[in-house]
């Protein structure tokens, strides 16, 4: 379900929502965040929340 949810890798926000549409399972945000967070082409496409140091 976490998969289909996070089909078209549009990120977090987008992924949980999807979910909260039908389903509902303890810490389901937080894994919905983590497996965002580990999705490599989701990490080629995000900005980067620091830039790096020089």
């Amino acid at each position: 379900i976490l998969n289909l949810a996070h089909e078209g890798h549009q990120g977090a926000v987008r992924t949980k929502s999807r979910l909260c549409e039908k389903v509902w399972w303890p810490c389901m945000a937080k894994q919905a965040e983590h497996k965002v967070k580990k999705c490599y082409p989701c990490q080629l496409v995000s900005r980067s929340a620091r830039p790096e140091p020089i």
